[in-house]
């Protein structure tokens, strides 16, 4: 990457202030991969529940330091690698796990980093998807295969959710058909 790419100024959707509605189109530099990171070019992001949440500055976000870009659900290409990358390349299609756990705690060790406690968001904790390029931790990423279209892979996170809840929680077998109405958001 040449250094007039890595100087580029890019504009991103943040939370700006602790109100209700509070966002705007912020400008940010382009972020630059660390040696663990891949540099991500965005090209669909999903609106999540967690987004609305956090427009509303709901409770569960005072956390963040703000401005902050938002969303986690996205789809991109890989643009750059960070020097201890070793799983992915430029050009390769990826997703994000966009909740990460410190790997410490009794959650994490029982393999439920889900609901970590120490837990780290893309979008409330750093800056999200919402912009056109992010940096994002290679074991935090997913590769997506060639046969599906970016617009379905960013929403990959919620979709996952969704299914796992069905497998994890209910007698749905694969042979029984059913249909779900959701009336509430989901989100993080």
């Amino acid at each position: 990457m040449v250094d007039d790419e890595r100087s580029i100024r890019m504009r991103g959707l943040a939370k700006v202030d602790r109100t209700a509605g509070a966002m705007e189109l912020i400008e940010r530099d382009r972020p630059t991969p660390a040696e663990d990171e891949a540099l991500v070019e965005v090209e669909y992001a999903g609106l999540c529940g967690s987004d609305a949440g956090i427009y509303e500055f709901e409770s569960a976000f005072e956390r963040m330091e703000l401005p902050n870009v938002i969303g986690h659900e996205y789809c991109g290409t890989v643009v750059e690698t960070g020097d201890g990358v070793t799983e992915f390349a430029t050009g390769d299609r990826v997703v994000e796990r966009p909740i990460r756990g410190c790997g410490e705690c009794y959650q994490c060790r029982i393999g439920e980093s889900n609901v970590c406690q120490n837990s780290v968001i893309t979008g409330v904790d750093h800056d999200g998807a919402y912009e056109r390029y992010i940096a994002v931790p290679e074991d935090a990423l997913h590769p997506v295969p060639d046969d599906v279209k970016s617009k379905h892979a960013a929403v990959v996170e919620p979709t996952s959710i969704a299914a796992r809840a069905v497998i994890e929680n209910s007698d749905v077998a694969p042979a029984i058909a059913c249909s779900s109405r959701a009336p509430a958001r989901s989100g993080c």
